[in-house]
């Protein structure tokens, strides 16, 4: 393939557009991988291709993962393919009026004259630089490789086991941003022959249509590129539009994601800052990673003071984001500025944590302890068996467990929507038995760094006869342990 670029004439010769396959599925519209997205569709796509970048950094290179997000216009002649997506959005509109869904076909509808009543198409672009681009083969029957996963997959992960993105449905997030239900791939890196090649192809998500009257449906994805066989256009095939908008972000391997009449537009970037911040801010402070939003930097440098403008703006930049998630990514973010106590430990059998330790300050409310694994992005604050804390002081705690056999552990257990810990999610009994034996390791080394840092004082101790009616105890234990919330003696303090 990496020799069809060479063939000059063959440009101007091939059959390149959009192709929606012939199917006997009635697919509808209702996508859940894409709705699951749609409510908090801001925090969805940083969160989401952002932590995709990280996963594909190049080991090669010294310099920290580079992403850009930036809105662009490009007159719509220049962007082929545009007029043949017109038709495959209204064939959509009037079957879904055949089948009743008025909603689809409203959406269809509005999709169709979006194309045909502008004449500059508004595009959202998210670049990465400093990562190993999209590769691997591009056919599908070889199943395998980044781009198959993200262009063609669906479900389907093709990252290294440590990576964040472990259950191909990121790859869905993009399309929540656009109102064709259609995106552009363009990706810079190395074919299975080790040569240098670009990328590009295009796919759209909308529902099974009657095309042209035709006896049977066309599909419900379609893709742009080589018609006969939906491979993507290589090197000089690239459309120059697309090449133009990634050279302005940077240069290099690494992937563009070009969003066409895309439903962002500039009062989201406050948003898009916020929350990058609020899920990558210890990468950022660890020299790991480049966020460039609307052309301006954020960095190792400027990272705190960029904290400062999110935390004064949060209340007036809070639209298509998870609002009450970001106010706790808050508080983990004081305690890494301004921790009390930090220090790296070895767990046996698990591996390294670093963590910071912040100690009855007025914004902290209880016992919090947020984890994020190896790559930094924070997960949750609500992790099993840490969650309780009787007997200490009000604090709030940031761990990172370091790659190995900790943050594999972690990466079992987390959910597709990266949020959250569940040690059910391991389907094999052995291995959910393995796993629950290491994070109890971890938990219990949490649990003693807590009670040799942040014991309650006790101020006063009491008696207090209150009658059987009100409290009663089977069973006294003389202090707290993993599986009990209550001990032999009452404290009474300010907390």
């Amino acid at each position: 393939m990496a020799g069809r670029a060479d063939n000059r004439g063959f440009k101007k010769t091939m059959n390149i557009g959009w192709e929606f396959e012939e199917t006997g599925s009635a697919s509808g519209g209702n996508d859940g991988a894409v709705d699951i997205f749609m409510g908090q569709r801001v925090q969805s796509i940083v969160r989401e291709t952002i932590q995709n970048s990280l996963d594909a950094f190049d080991k090669k290179k010294q310099e920290p993962v580079r992403i850009d997000f930036s809105l662009h216009e490009v007159d719509k002649e220049l962007v082929d393919g545009l007029d043949e997506l017109h038709e495959h959005l209204l064939a959509c509109a009037s079957t879904a009026k055949v089948q009743g869904n008025e909603s689809k076909v409203s959406l269809y509808s509005t999709a169709a004259k979006e194309i045909s009543s502008k004449s500059k198409v508004p595009f959202l672009c998210i670049s990465d630089f400093n990562t190993t681009g999209l590769f691997g083969s591009t056919d599908v029957v070889d199943a395998k490789g980044p781009w198959i996963a993200l262009v063609k997959g669906q479900g389907l992960t093709q990252k290294p086991e440590n990576s964040l993105g472990s259950f191909g449905h990121g790859s869905a997030a993009p399309f929540a941003m656009a109102k064709l239900r259609t995106i552009f791939y363009l990706s810079e890196t190395t074919n299975l022959a080790n040569h240098h090649e670009i990328r590009f192809q295009g796919k759209s998500l909308l529902q099974a249509h009657r095309f042209k009257n035709a006896d049977r449906l066309r599909s419900n994805v379609g893709y742009y590129g080589i018609r006969n066989n939906e491979m993507p256009l290589l090197d000089d095939e690239v459309p120059e539009w697309a090449a133009e908008i990634r050279a302005k972000a940077g240069s290099g391997k690494g992937t563009s994601i070009l969003i066409p009449h895309t439903n962002f537009d500039e009062g989201l970037f406050g948003e898009t800052l916020i929350v990058t911040l609020a899920n990558f801010f210890y990468v950022i402070k660890l020299g790991k990673l480049i966020v460039t939003i609307d052309g301006k930097e954020i960095n190792q440098k400027n990272v705190e003071e960029k904290f400062i403008w999110a935390k004064e703006n949060l209340e007036k930049e809070r639209d298509f984001i998870d609002y009450e998630k970001t106010l706790e990514c808050f508080q983990t973010i004081e305690t890494i500025i301004n921790y009390d106590k930090k220090h790296s430990q070895e767990i046996p059998g698990f591996g390294r944590i670093d963590w910071y330790l912040r100690l009855e300050k007025e914004d902290i409310s209880g016992r919090n302890v947020a984890i994020a694994r190896e790559s930094g992005m924070f997960i949750t604050r609500k992790a099993p068996q840490l969650e309780r804390f009787p007997g200490l002081k009000a604090f709030d705690m940031f761990i990172r467990v370091d790659s190995g056999i900790g943050s594999q552990t972690l990466l079992k257990m987390e959910d597709p929507q990266h949020t959250n810990l569940q040690i059910d999610r391991i389907d094999d009994v052995k291995e959910r038995e393995k796993a629950q034996g290491k994070y109890n390791s971890f938990v219990k080394k949490v649990r003693e760094v807590l009670r040799s840092h942040a014991k309650l004082d006790i101020s006063e101790e009491i008696e207090v006869d209150i009658g059987d009616d009100l409290f009663v105890r089977e069973n006294d234990s003389p202090g707290d342990d993993s599986s009990s919330e209550r001990g032999g003696m009452m404290y009474i303090s300010d907390v």
